[in-house]
């Protein structure tokens, strides 16, 4: 049997409204080049 998560208390609505306001904040089009853009201004921190 497979473990499933507890559903989530966030809609899809507001889940896109966050990324949306993400890449706006970011200046960005894309998830690909908010994360490029987070890892070059160092907002991922030390990942090793």
């Amino acid at each position: 049997m497979i473990p499933r998560s507890p559903p989530s208390s966030f809609s899809v609505r507001t889940v896109h409204h966050h990324v949306a306001a993400i890449l706006r904040k970011l200046n960005v089009s894309n998830r690909r080049e908010a994360a490029a853009t987070a890892r070059s201004l160092g907002l991922f921190g030390d990942l090793r």
